[in-house]
């Protein structure tokens, strides 16, 4: 069985019937659907509609926090609850193909995966198509330290993995890519489905600078305790009072959040230059938000590189 685990926030009741809908509707029918309300003062229309759909679904759970917990801590409580030898994600404000899991569970078991993740197009708020990601050529067991390609609403994992690695650890983002990174290193197989079997939906006040800034910073952090493992056999110096204490040294001031916003909208006109074909201006943009903000260009440069590379491999 697998036991889908899914978050409600702050999301809107359209989407979370949207994402609820791909879920009862999965071709694959051995599920449980455990919802969790990590928001004690949720909508009244909202609440109303997820205590209809429990009362209407055997299949449907309820897990109600008494306080607002964060995505770590919820995700956790719902794998402790979780009675399927697989977890798959899901989030409020997506949309799954009706056959993800199907193919998921079949791939994962044909190639011996321990988790499998899979592409995705991207919609905006009212649910029209943006874009569709390009297919993910390279191994991510041999590439993930050096950035998160895995789309987390996506994922299918078996439960006892989770178990062991102890679940998610209460990061203020990117939770995921650190659990991925102990998955690797402990010897765990992640592959990639090259179909885009998600629709993920970009959302106008989930990408400010602020956000995107701390974002920057924490996977900075994770890449910090990722070499502390390699040195001390696989422990780190994780705890959350450390996590804030590298974020406060970093002093995100709005001049330094200006000159990453800067830079990020330069690295999406090189990006952009780069698809039409027109090097020169691509190098003069990448060149720009060097100026601007020198650590993010050389992520995003090597990180590109990295992708070109063969040494890598391919996924299958």
């Amino acid at each position: 069985m697998i036991s889908v685990i899914m978050s409600l926030y702050n999301e809107k009741l359209v989407w979370i019937e949207e994402a609820v809908n791909s879920i009862l509707n999965q071709t694959y029918k051995e599920i449980e659907f455990l919802i969790i309300i990590d928001n004690p003062d949720i909508d009244k229309e909202i609440k109303g509609y997820i205590k209809e759909l429990a009362n209407n679904n055997s299949c449907v759970y309820l897990i109600w926090n008494k306080r607002n917990m964060g995505l770590a801590a919820s995700l956790n409580k719902g794998i402790h609850c979780a009675r399927g030898e697989y977890i798959a994600r899901m989030d409020a404000d997506d949309i799954s193909d009706v056959t993800r899991l199907e193919k998921e569970i079949i791939y994962l078991k044909r190639h011996n995966f321990d988790m499998v993740a899979t592409n995705k197009k991207n919609i905006d708020e009212d649910g029209y198509l943006i874009s569709e990601d390009a297919p993910i050529r390279k191994d991510p067991n041999k590439i993930l330290m050096y950035g998160n390609m895995i789309i987390h609403s996506s994922v299918l994992i078996k439960k006892e993995v989770l178990l062991d690695l102890n679940g998610y650890r209460e990061f203020v983002n990117s939770e995921d890519w650190d659990l991925w990174l102990r998955m690797v290193e402990r010897g765990y197989r992640i592959g990639i489905l090259n179909k885009p079997l998600l629709l993920y939906r970009e959302r106008r006040n989930s990408a400010s600078i602020g956000r995107q800034l701390e974002q920057f910073y924490v996977s900075q952090y994770i890449i910090k305790l990722y070499k502390e493992r390699q040195k001390n056999g696989g422990f780190d110096s994780f705890s959350v009072k450390a996590m804030h204490k590298f974020l406060n040294g970093k002093k995100s001031s709005e001049k330094k959040k200006g000159r990453f916003a800067k830079a990020y909208s330069y690295i999406q006109y090189a990006l952009d230059a780069k698809r039409k074909r027109k090097l020169i201006f691509c190098i003069f943009y990448i060149f720009l938000a060097g100026i601007k903000f020198p650590s993010l260009v050389f992520r995003d440069v090597r990180w590109f590189l990295i992708v070109q590379w063969k040494k890598y491999g391919k996924c299958r």
